[in-house]
Formats: C-alpha cells, sequence, structure tokens
C-alpha cells in the first residue's frame, strides 16, 4: 500500500471519519442518557420557533448552542435538521394497525407498545452518505407532535426488536426494488415478511428463521392477520437453504442484527456465498450502515499509513477488528494511491461490496 499524494488531502478523509464518530457520539448520548428531556415544554420555552426542537435538543445534551466549535460542526452536519413527520402516514401501516391491538407476549418473547413522546427525537431513516465531502455520514433525526405508540419485544437475553419509524421507513424503501419469489432470511417480528407479501408483484415470500421462539412469536400474533398464501416460514439455515438446489429465488433480503458490530461478522460470512448464487439478487437489511463501519476501517488504514505503519504491523490479530484490519489491509496492500480519485474507488459502497468477498475471517 502506497500513498504518492499530498498528505493533506488524504489528512481530509481521516479526519472527516473522526468527525463522524465524534457526531455519532452525540446522538449516541442523546439516545442513552436524555431522550425524554425533549418534550414539548422544554420545546415551547425557546423563542426561535423554527428552530425550537433544535435549541431543546442542545439543551437536553447540555450543548451551548453559541460554541463556536460546535456551530461550525452543527453547520456542516446540518444538525439542525430534525424533521417533523407526518404522523398518520406511520399510523396507517398495515402491520402496527393490524397487530397492534391483540399482541401479546409469547413463551419467550416479551412484547409491549411503546410510544415516542411528543417532540421526542429519534431516528428515522438510514445514513446519507456525502460521498463528495469525504464520505460525511449525515444521520436523519424526527420527531412528532403528538403520541405515537409503535411494538417491541424483548427476551432474557436483553435482544430488543422495535418496529418503529426507523424500520419501517428503510424496508418501504427496500421493497421498491423487490419482485418474483422472495427468500427472506431473519423473521424479527415479521414486519418484512408481513409487508413484503402485500405487495402485488411479490409472487412468494420464503422466510428462513433459526429461533424457534420467534417462529412461535410470529404464528401467535401476526399469521392469522396475513390476508393472502404467499407466506411459507421454515427454521433453517440459510447457507444450508442455498445448498439445495431445488429452492429457487429471484431475490433474498437478508436481514442482520441489530448490533452493528455482530451485523458486519454476519455481512461478511454471507457476502461470500453470493458468486456461487448468481441467480439471486442479494439485499441487506441497513447495508448502508454495514458500509459505514467499514468504510471507516479502510480509512484507518490511510492514517496508519501516514503514521509509518507497514506489512508487518498487519500479521497478527487476538480481535475481530484486528484481524477485519489486518484482511483489509490484504485486500488493498499492492495498491497505489496517487490521486483522490483513487481513494475514491476503493471507499466506493461497490469496491466494499467486492473487498468484503475476499476477507479472510
Amino acid at each position: 500500500m502506497k500513498i504518492n499524494m499530498k498528505e493533506s488531502l488524504v489528512s481530509k478523509f481521516i479526519e472527516t471519519k473522526n468527525l463522524n464518530i465524534l457526531i455519532a457520539n452525540i446522538y449516541n448520548s442523546y439516545f442513552n442518557e436524555c431522550r425524554q428531556n425533549v418534550d414539548e415544554f422544554i420545546v415551547s420555552r425557546h423563542s426561535d420557533k423554527n428552530n425550537a426542537i433544535y435549541y431543546a435538543w442542545l439543551e437536553a445534551l447540555e450543548i451551548d448552542p453559541d460554541d463556536f466549535e460546535f456551530l461550525q460542526l452543527s453547520k456542516q452536519y446540518h444538525l439542525d435538521e430534525i424533521k417533523e413527520l407526518n404522523i398518520d402516514e406511520f399510523n396507517k401501516n398495515p402491520f402496527l394497525t393490524n397487530i397492534m391491538a391483540s399482541i401479546h407476549s409469547s413463551s419467550k418473547w416479551n412484547a409491549q407498545l411503546k410510544e415516542y413522546s411528543p417532540y421526542e427525537c429519534f431516528l428515522y431513516d438510514s445514513l446519507e452518505i456525502k460521498e463528495t465531502s469525504f464520505y460525511k455520514e449525515i444521520t436523519k433525526l424526527g420527531y412528532f407532535k403528538k403520541p405515537f405508540t409503535y411494538i417491541e419485544a424483548t427476551n432474557k437475553n436483553n435482544e430488543i426488536i422495535d418496529i418503529n419509524p426507523l424500520e419501517i421507513n428503510v424496508v418501504a424503501k427496500e421493497l421498491v426494488l423487490l419482485k418474483g419469489n422472495i427468500l427472506s432470511y431473519g423473521l424479527g417480528l415479521g414486519y418484512f415478511t408481513y409487508i413484503a407479501s402485500l405487495k402485488g408483484d411479490i409472487t412468494s415470500v420464503t422466510t428462513l428463521e433459526e429461533d424457534e421462539s420467534l417462529i412461535e412469536f410470529f404464528n401467535e400474533n401476526v399469521s392469522s392477520f396475513i390476508p393472502n398464501t404467499k407466506i411459507t416460514i421454515i427454521k433453517d439455515n440459510l447457507f444450508n437453504h442455498l445448498n439445495d438446489s431445488s429452492n429457487k429465488y429471484d431475490f433474498a433480503y437478508i436481514n442482520l442484527s441489530n448490533d452493528i458490530n455482530k451485523a458486519l461478522k454476519e455481512y461478511i460470512a454471507i457476502k461470500k456465498i453470493e458468486d456461487s448464487h448468481k441467480d439471486i439478487t442479494f439485499f441487506y437489511h441497513n447495508e448502508n450502515e454495514i458500509l459505514a463501519l467499514l468504510r471507516r476501517y479502510l480509512i484507518i488504514l490511510f492514517e496508519e499509513n501516514l503514521e509509518g505503519f507497514t506489512k508487518k504491523d498487519y500479521v497478527k490479530g487476538k480481535t475481530f477488528e484486528d484481524k477485519l484490519i489486518n484482511s483489509l489491509f490484504a485486500s488493498i496492500e499492492n495498491e497505489t494511491f496517487t490521486t483522490r480519485s483513487s481513494i475514491d474507488k476503493v471507499l466506493s459502497n461497490e469496491s466494499l461490496k467486492k473487498i468484503v468477498k475476499k476477507l479472510s475471517i
């Protein structure tokens, strides 16, 4: 791996990666520590009505809105663009309207109705990646002016599955691209399986799930509301199922873990089998977020190169992260970077998808 270009240009990618992490930490602080601190009363106290929700959000985070450095950061990352969402569009979602009234816990999953309070901020869409701005990551934050009820289920391992505006929006965008016979891996609460079955140009939905308790939850809470016979639920592993040549599908829709680090491991494993099933087009739920994480690791390699790291520094690895970095280095070891476009070529989504297939972890 050789870098024969201005260090200042490479540093732009590194600086943006570091800012992306800083911004992500700010959002995580809000969600983990003070998401209930933005409410109608707090919002009403701010005189700037056009940006009242933004100033209330900063107040909850105890951030000084006049801090010069933060102001610059806020402008760069559009932090003040907290979007009011149309609650009626979500309240008429067929999964929520049909299932919410009768949902109940199963033997291993505790189902409950949760609520976003008025003006409580939440993620409503996937990350927006600004490729021309050194891969800046823009988070989509929104709110309702009225209470919004959604479904959440937890188990004894503290795993959480919920059907909220983020899930509804992301699945809607992904579903547009799917038709014919669909293989879905990962049942969750059954949202994708249910919604996909309602789409006219989808012929069938075969969903694989390895966790018997989720199949039980689906059968008790969702299956009776399905208005057609398109759905088949199978307890099986994705790799085993695809090895059976009698199974024919147009698309595979892969539901990965809600834990981004676990999802990355799953993503790497499944991407490697794609070329053995060229008749199937694979889609990955929340793939954008997974590629953004992978991109950060690649940029670390550029950062370490500037710090003098060489091939000998990428031999041993104890943790998954170490092994991933080492494998990523091996994938671009023979590359020479002379222009910004040569770096962009490696960091693009299409390039990352190809690199993943070659990783030896």
